[in-house]
């Protein structure tokens, strides 16, 4: 048995040398098969790790290798399109100088024909330069960047210029300098500015450099030190002086003059014949650097290098003092007279003056000179205007200025961040201060039809400000300020008095607003039923999440009460979530229906808390009870139109059989006993009867007018009653139980006796109630003025009802009779009206001591109301000051010549257009070398990227990449030892079988 078990034992470690065997041919066939040693976790944890990141890195690096190509390509395409720029430009160049020319006298409109078409084609060409939907020359793009690395920081920022032809050209600033010197006897007798002027030059490179000289100084010798210091501004000067030679000599006198210390001969001149003088100038040109030229009849003096011109009168005789010398700018030609004309008086006296030169600035960008105290050149402040945006720009980030608010925009909307000081802040001259703010909301301008405050809740629900009731989690404030009324007495409980029924509140956007930009939000109350005398509020607007204030903070909002058939009353407050502190912000009410202006509230906070702010609407009644004409003193005797009333010249039939006021008629309940036939008594139709209804002169009191109601030429039935005319109220009064009502009345016979009614009838509901219901005995029965006054028995909405009535006393089958009536008197103290009003608001505001404000996006506002390009934010000083921006114009600053206004027509427009040209070539050829530099950088980075992946690509197969050589010998050792162990376990199961087979 022990030999069996020895066997057993042999095969089990054949059987598992054979599966380990296995197991490491398979991980060294799947590491050839593959070409990784790592493969999975399991096989390295660190290796695996080690190598995953570095496959991470190498796959970003790929993509950060194809960024840079499609980069490298746009810029490629950008520098492509500048050159072609700058060919037409050198061509516009090479026309204007042809332009210049004298000879090309007639071919000017032809030349500029060929300068208006390239410039066409550069405009084009700045709109069509597109790559992949982006515009690579129209300078509309902010920064853009480039992702050129594997990392977030591996970024290049470049933007793009734009280089449409009213874009580029040269910037400028022309420094006249002083007015004419002189008179004076000699040129050392000219009395100059002393001390020192200094200004400030900011120029392509964004920093201030200080430039100094004598205030003495000449032009030629300012520009020299300007043009000293160009390679640091980008601002090259020139300099030049212009002067005007005339005579108020009409004959011709001989003169000599010295310029600039050199004496020319001899020459005739006159105010009509200036050709001596010129060529007497001209000839000593040499000397003195002034050339003469006649320009539309006029002599001009020119030097073009800018120094001083002396001009002295040599002539002492005494009529020779006819000449006259005139500084001219430097701004045209021959250019604008600067200052007074300058008289030279004989020689020995004062025969001199001295014309100090121009100094024009010229850059191919925006630049700035501030004054330092600079005389006579650069000595003035600019004050260029802010032009506010005309619309909200809801871009994320992008701020504008709008009707006096900065705003935010977040992508979808915008939020108020500052407001203009008014007070402080002078558009027209450039001046511009910002007080910080966040707009809590507000029903922004060109948004028709959106939810104006849609992040607040609107509750549409009654508000009693009691001190108790509730709105959300907070207690509402007690109303401290109750309105007077003329028309009665609030009750004590004020405007938790009446019942809720019939009543409206709504929300909606109006086009209406403070600052005209046409939105508002409406807090509109009603139309409420409501006691004539009394207050409703509601609804309410309720910011939906709170806002950490403190002390000092301010608080704005545009408001504005609007009534309707009512007064507003309307209330505003914050309240703090915590502790319910509240304060009042708007308490206020309309008188006499009328609305308010707008108005703006601001509400410094006085303590620390987590506010809401509530806005609640509210209606004011304040109307007096009285009943249209009850006097019946509107008109006069005989009128048959009776205001307030309507009168019915008919016969009317009681007892249901007709309708008045929209009701049947009532019953007649008292009646005469000899009345024939049952009741209604009065069914039947008469076989005549002429009705009236008109003013009287019968009244109660003897002075004024009261209504008569009569019936004539009546033929009845025997005994019989007919009823018309009769008059109704046009106004239903609500009245209640307990109101009372009082007439006057008069009733008298006619052809017989009278039968009259009076009643109240229910509108809606034709409840009656009887008033009045009178019948005379026979013909010749009257009554005297009597007063009626009864008390309302059920509340409702009634109407007045008086009819005059005849019967037949005598059996004679004729009628007629009259009721007069007077003074109708309601006497309520409370009625029930229809009423509403509205609160309007918009821009609720706060303004803090900070605020976020990207310094990029401000600069980028700034120099849009200002009218620059966005790098030309440095020509202006902007401070921030506690909780405020102050932004002041206060630099002279370049304007613009682009190459768009060249005209080549004249000799002067083609002069002035090399000078455009120039600085717009330059400005192209510095972009070019930009864009240059940036694709050099970003080739630079492909280079690095591409080295440094296969530098990663061979670390990660050190570390990950099977051994070819050693896997294959592994593999040929586990299958070799398979081998074996596959013999041993063959071999043993035989010897093992053949054992057994022996043992039985």
């Amino acid at each position: 048995m022990s030999y069996i078990s020895s066997l057993n034992a042999s095969t089990l470690l054949a059987q598992a040398s054979l599966n380990k065997g296995t197991e490491r041919a398979a991980v060294s066939m799947e590491r050839l098969s593959t070409g990784l040693a790592v493969a999975s976790a399991k096989d390295d944890p660190s290796a695996y790790y080690a190598g995953s990141t570095l496959g991470a890195r190498i796959a970003w690096e790929a993509q950060a290798t194809k960024n840079i190509s499609d980069t490298s390509s746009l810029l490629n395409a950008t520098d492509g399109a500048i050159e072609q720029v700058k060919t037409m430009l050198q061509r516009i160049r090479v026309l204007a100088m042809q332009a210049a020319n004298a000879t090309a006298e007639l071919d000017r409109n032809l030349l500029q024909a060929e300068v208006d078409q390239l410039t066409s084609e550069i405009d084009r060409l700045t709109q069509t330069t597109v790559y992949n939907g982006q515009r690579l020359l129209n300078g509309e793009q902010d920064h853009r960047q480039f992702h050129v690395g594997g990392d977030a920081r591996d970024m290049v920022s470049y933007r793009f210029s734009g280089f449409r032809p009213n874009e580029i050209g040269a910037y400028s600033y022309l420094s006249q300098g002083e007015n004419a010197f002189g008179p004076a006897p000699s040129s050392s007798d000219v009395t100059r500015t002393a001390g020192t002027s200094e200004i400030k030059l900011v120029g392509n490179a964004g920093d201030l450099v200080a430039l100094q000289w004598s205030a003495s100084a000449s032009a030629d010798a300012i520009a020299a030190q300007i043009n000293a210091s160009t390679a640091d501004t980008g601002v090259v000067a020139k300099s030049e002086t212009r002067a005007r030679l005339s005579t108020v000599s009409d004959s011709p006198q001989i003169y000599s003059l010295k310029i600039n210390g050199t004496q020319t001969a001899n020459f005739n001149i006159s105010a009509s014949d200036l050709g001596a003088a010129i060529d007497a100038i001209n000839k000593i040109s040499g000397e003195t650097g002034v050339q003469a030229s006649e320009v539309a009849g006029a002599l001009i003096l020119v030097d073009n290098s800018g120094a001083d011109m002396v001009i002295e009168n040599t002539r002492r005789e005494a009529s020779y003092n006819t000449l006259r010398v005139q500084k001219l700018a430097a701004d045209g030609v021959p250019g604008t007279a600067m200052g007074t004309q300058v008289s030279l008086d004989v020689a020995g006296a004062n025969d001199t003056t001295l014309i100090s030169g121009s100094v024009e600035l010229v850059s191919s960008e925006a630049f700035a000179v501030y004054n330092q105290g600079a005389t006579g050149h650069f000595s003035a402040n600019q004050q260029r205007a802010l032009q506010q945006d005309t619309e909200i720009d809801f871009r994320r980030g992008a701020l504008s200025l709008v009707d006096g608010k900065m705003y935010r925009g977040d992508g979808e909307t915008a939020e108020v961040v500052a407001l203009v000081d008014t007070g402080t802040s002078n558009l027209a001259s450039g001046s511009l201060d910002l007080k910080f703010a966040f707009g809590i909301d507000d029903a922004l301008p060109g948004v028709t039809g959106s939810d104006p405050f849609r992040s607040w809740e609107k509750i549409e629900q009654r508000v009693v400000f009691d001190g108790t009731s509730r709105i959300g989690n907070h207690a509402v404030p007690q109303d401290q300020a109750l309105p007077n009324f003329a028309n009665g007495l609030l009750p004590a409980s004020g405007d938790a008095a009446y019942p809720e029924a019939d009543v409206a509140f709504s929300f909606q956007q109006v086009s209406d607003d403070d600052g005209n930009d046409g939105n508002s939000l409406e807090l509109k109350s009603g139309p409420i039923s409501m006691p004539n005398v009394g207050i409703v509020h509601g609804p309410a607007l309720q910011s939906a999440q709170t806002y950490n204030l403190e002390a000092g903070d301010v608080l704005s909002f545009d408001w504005r009460g609007v009534a309707g058939a009512g007064d507003y009353d309307v209330m505003a407050y914050i309240v703090d979530e915590s502790t319910g502190h509240t304060e009042e912000l708007l308490n206020a009410t309309g008188q006499g229906t009328a609305s308010s202006s707008w108005a703006t509230v601001n509400k410094t906070i006085e303590k620390d808390g987590d506010y809401r702010v509530v806005f609640v609407g509210g209606v004011r009644s304040d109307k007096e009870v009285t009943f249209e004409n009850g006097t019946f003193e509107n008109g006069t005797a005989g009128d048959t139109s009776i205001p307030g009333w309507t009168t019915y010249t008919q016969q009317v039939r009681l007892g249901g059989l007709d309708t008045v006021a929209g009701q049947p008629t009532p019953g007649d309940t008292v009646f005469p006993a000899t009345v024939i036939d049952a009741a209604p008594h009065d069914g039947a139709a008469p076989s005549s009867a002429t009705y009236t209804a008109q003013l009287s002169s019968n009244s109660s009191d003897g002075n004024g007018l009261s209504v008569q109601l009569q019936s004539t030429g009546v033929t009845v039935q025997g005994h019989g009653i007919l009823h018309g005319p009769y008059l109704v109220s046009n106004e239903a009064m609500s009245l209640k139980p307990g109101d009372s009502v009082s007439f006057d009345w008069q009733a008298t016979g006619g052809s017989d006796a009278y039968d009259v009614i009076g009643y109240l009838v229910d509108e809606t509901t034709g409840e009656v109630q009887e008033l009045l219901n009178e019948t005379g005995a026979t013909r010749t029965a009257s009554t005297n003025w009597a007063t009626v006054t009864q008390s309302v028995s059920k509340q409702g909405s009634y109407k007045f009802v008086f009819v005059a009535g005849t019967w037949d006393a005598s059996g004679g089958r004729a009628a007629g009779a009259n009721l007069y009536v007077d003074n109708v008197v309601v006497d309520s103290s409370e009625q029930i009206v229809q009423a509403d009003a509205a609160l309007r608001i918009d821009e609720v505001v706060i303004t803090k001591d900070t605020a976020n404000i990207d310094e990029q996006e401000l600069s980028k506002l700034i120099d849009r109301l200002y009218g620059f390009e966005e790098d030309g934010g440095r020509v202006y000083d902007l401070q921030r000051i506690g909780n405020r921006i102050e932004i002041d114009s206060k630099p002279i600053v370049a304007e613009l010549e682009s190459v768009n206004s060249i005209d080549v027509r004249t000799n002067a427009g083609a002069n002035s257009a090399l000078t455009i040209l120039d600085q717009a070539l330059a400005f192209s050829a510095d972009r070019q070398a930009d864009v240059s530099a940036v694709s050099q950088s970003v080739d630079f980075r492909m280079e690095r990227l591409l080295d440094r992946s296969l530098q990663m690509e061979t670390a990660r197969g050190r570390i990950v990449d099977a051994d070819f050589a050693l896997e294959s010998a592994l593999l040929a050792k586990e299958e070799m030892i398979k081998q074996l162990a596959g013999f041993v376990l063959t071999n043993t199961n035989e010897i093992l079988r053949s054992t057994l087979n022996l043992l039985r």
